[in-house]
């Protein structure tokens, strides 16, 4: 929430079946037209900026590999 206050961020919609409570003005993808979108959790890989390519190429190949995993 700080970062949608702040305006670093801007959400775009709810993936869910109904509006959420502390987002209230923010419509889920169903509401946009978008139907069957129903995703409730996500996740998110950040690196600071200007991290070398080399890095940023390693944690790719890594979160690659964990995800294939069953």
């Amino acid at each position: 929430m700080p970062h949608l206050k702040s305006g670093k961020i801007k959400a775009i919609g709810v993936g869910g079946d109904s509006r959420r409570s502390i987002l209230l003005q923010l419509p889920n993808f169903a509401e946009q037209g978008i139907a069957g979108y129903n995703v409730k959790n996500w996740f998110g890989i950040v690196a600071p900026a200007r991290t070398q390519n080399v890095i940023l190429h390693k944690l790719v190949d890594v979160i690659a590999k964990i995800q294939v995993q069953p």
